[in-house]
C-alpha cells in the first residue's frame, strides 16, 4: 500500500511527502515512492523506486529518452547491458548513470540465480540540456565519511564521487550508528529529496518509516533525525527552469 501528504507552500517553502508502494512477485519485491497514483512524479524527479530481485537470465530491455537514470547497488551484483548488448557488472555500493537524449535501450538485472538490491533513481533532461559527452558512468561509490556523531555518509554521485551528473544531481548514501540528527543543506534553486531505505527518520517535521520520501523545496538547510541503524538517500538537483 501506499501514503501520501499533499503539498504545502507557505512562505515559498513546498513540501511533499508520502510512502512507496509494496510490490511483490515471484522472486522480486519493490518500492515505489513515485509514479504513484497519488503524484505522477515529483519535479524534476521522474521515478524513485528499490528492487530486490533474483535474475532470471531473461533480458528485460526498456528504453530512455531526454532522462537521467541511477541505479545504486545496495548488495549484490547488478548486470547491466547497453543498446550494444555490452554487459558490465555493477556490485555493491557502485553506482550506473545513463544520459541520454535520443532514445537508448538498456536491460538491468542481477546475474542469473543471484540476487541484487538497488535503488533507482530516474530524472527529467529539460530541454536545452547539452548532449552528454558520457553516456555511460559506472563507479563505486566514495568511501563512507564521518559526519556529526553517530552518522556516516558516502557521495554517490556529485562531487566528491567519482560519477557525475549532466543536471548537477549530488546524491549520498547517509547512515545512523545510533541515534543523531544531520543537517542537510539545501542551496538556493535546489530541490532536495529524502527517501528512507532502512529504519525511520524525521525530516522536516514529518515522521518517514522505510519507503517513506520528503521533497523540500524554499529550505536553506533540512534537519533529519535518525535512529539507530536508519538509512537513507539523499539527492539534491537543480529546479527545472
Amino acid at each position: 500500500m501506499s501514503s501520501s501528504t499533499a503539498p504545502t507552500q507557505e512562505g515559498g517553502v513546498r513540501l511533499v511527502s508520502g510512502t512507496a508502494h509494496v510490490m511483490q512477485m515471484d522472486g522480486t519485491e519493490g518500492r515505489t515512492l513515485f509514479p504513484s497514483t497519488e503524484f505522477s512524479h515529483w519535479p524534476p524527479f521522474e521515478t524513485l523506486a528499490e528492487r530486490t530481485m533474483v535474475g532470471s537470465g531473461a533480458p528485460d530491455p526498456h528504453p530512455h529518452t531526454d532522462q537521467e537514470v541511477v541505479n545504486y547497488v545496495l548488495s549484490g551484483t547488478l548486470l547491466i547491458y547497453d543498446e550494444t548488448r555490452r554487459c558490465t557488472e555493477v556490485p555493491t555500493g557502485s553506482v550506473s548513470l545513463l544520459d541520454t537524449r535520443r532514445m537508448q535501450v538498456h536491460d538491468v538485472n542481477p546475474a542469473s540465480g543471484t540476487t541484487a538490491h538497488w535503488l533507482a533513481l530516474v530524472l527529467h533532461l529539460p530541454p536545452g540540456t547539452a548532449e552528454p559527452k558520457r553516456a555511460h558512468q559506472i563507479a563505486p561509490a566514495a568511501p563512507l565519511a564521518s559526519l556529526p556523531s553517530g552518522v556516516e555518509g558516502s557521495s554517490v554521485v556529485g562531487l566528491p564521487g567519482r560519477v557525475l551528473s549532466i543536471l548537477g544531481l549530488e546524491m549520498w548514501d547517509v547512515r545512523f550508528r545510533e541515534s543523531s540528527e544531520v543537517v542537510l543543506p539545501v542551496r538556493e534553486n535546489r530541490t532536495a529529496l529524502v527517501y528512507v531505505l532502512e529504519g525511520g527518520a524525521r525530516a522536516a517535521d514529518r515522521d518517514l518509516p522505510r519507503g517513506g520520501g520528503l521533497q523540500a523545496e524554499g529550505l536553506p538547510k533540512l534537519p533529519v533525525q535518525g535512529e539507530p541503524g536508519s538509512r537513507l538517500m539523499y539527492a539534491s538537483v537543480l529546479r527545472n527552469p
